[in-house]
């Protein structure tokens, strides 16, 4: 059986793994330690993105939106015979970013239909979701600084990829209370993708 094929796409690092800046440094980010948490096994990352390396989709227009990164995203998985795109965008506290994201994936759903989405935006950023992670509620009320701040006080520095990493693996997806809705969207999103194609 052929693994599958996942491109993954973060804003740096800590979603994407420390090889995203480093290519000597095999580490994994958030991003392929919450897939793993989904599915061990099946499938390998054979390309990631850095959000601020993505290209236009449409040739013409404004400078692109969200959406339209999304779409790129895909287009460019598609293109490279990547089965999954999973990524993970901080909204910054923006309810407009997280709904521009969202409307990204329904439209790279429809025009993508070979590849798998899962993506979204954390709110505020990635630690709400690692704090949503230990069971902590009204992850998505915090402000940015606010999430970043209690997931240290639980010992996990907000930018340490090896520690964020390690407080996914030590996590159970389980146990993600029922207010952290884009968690529990990406996790059932990525569930469907890895289960239902490996």
């Amino acid at each position: 059986m052929t693994e599958l094929r996942v491109r993954l796409a973060g804003e740096g690092p800590n979603e994407l793994g420390r090889d995203a800046v480093d290519p000597s440094r095999a580490e994994p980010g958030v991003i392929e330690a919450l897939l793993r948490k989904v599915q061990p096994t099946g499938w390998s990352v054979t390309g990631r993105t850095k959000w601020k390396d993505i290209g236009r989709y449409r040739a013409k227009g404004p400078t692109p939106g969200e959406a339209d990164k999304v779409l790129a995203l895909a287009f460019d998985a598609q293109r490279a015979e990547q089965q999954i795109l999973a990524f993970a965008r901080d909204s910054d506290g923006k309810m407009g970013r997280v709904a521009e994201i969202r409307r990204g994936v329904d439209e790279a759903r429809s025009a993508f239909p070979h590849v798998a989405i899962v993506g979204g935006a954390p709110h505020p950023v990635l630690e709400a979701w690692l704090l949503a992670l230990q069971g902590k509620t009204g992850t998505e009320t915090l402000s940015k600084a606010g999430a970043q701040s209690r997931l240290t006080e639980t010992g996990v520095p907000s930018k340490d990829t090896a520690a964020m990493v390690a407080a996914v693996e030590a996590a159970s997806v389980d146990a993600v209370p029922r207010d952290a809705e884009g968690l529990r969207t990406w996790l059932e999103d990525a569930k469907v993708a890895l289960t239902t194609l490996v």
